[in-house]
């Protein structure tokens, strides 16, 4: 019945990118949580038993499909507009850096809200945003020959984003 509704929310989430706010990417979820936390709690509390952890995965898996399917277009939208827009390659990568930070924050509090137990397939699903950056920008880095933009640029990623 979670399923149903999650699915259904989702098909009326518009492919109308002015039209979309990042709230609706985390409203349609979060619409459902009331009626789906329990029964996830429940699940968790007997997944030693085989059956339910089986379900438990299956809801789980669907929850990563349904999350992966619905932000990866809007973050590979985001990160290309970003790449274009901003001519000043470190406050792009900054810019870049602190928009996904905020996705991979929010898609974070938004699991555990659902789940209580962590998950491989998280990881997995934030690591599948953060190669989105990836791909987007090691083009520009491979076209630059300057070793002291580089090693700004490292800087900025060492001092401004990993600490």
């Amino acid at each position: 019945n979670c399923v149903f509704q999650i699915q259904q929310q989702n098909k009326n989430v518009t492919n109308s990118r002015e039209e979309r706010d990042s709230s609706v990417f985390y409203n349609v979820f979060k619409s459902v949580l009331a009626k789906w936390r329990p029964i996830c709690a429940e699940l968790e509390s007997r997944k030693t038993m085989k059956e339910y952890s089986l379900i438990l995965a299956d809801c789980q898996q669907y929850y990563f499909q349904q999350r992966q399917q619905l932000l990866n277009q809007e973050i590979y939208l985001v990160v290309r507009t970003l790449c274009q827009k901003i001519p000043d390659l470190p406050e792009m990568i900054r810019s870049q850096a602190s928009y996904l930070i905020l996705v991979c924050s929010n898609e974070y509090q938004l699991y555990h809200q659902f789940f209580a137990a962590p998950s491989q397939n998280l990881k997995s699903l934030l690591e599948s945003f953060c190669q989105i950056l990836y791909d987007a920008i090691r083009p520009i880095f491979l076209r630059i020959h300057d070793i002291n933009i580089l090693r700004n640029i490292a800087d900025i990623v060492k001092i401004e984003i990993i600490e």
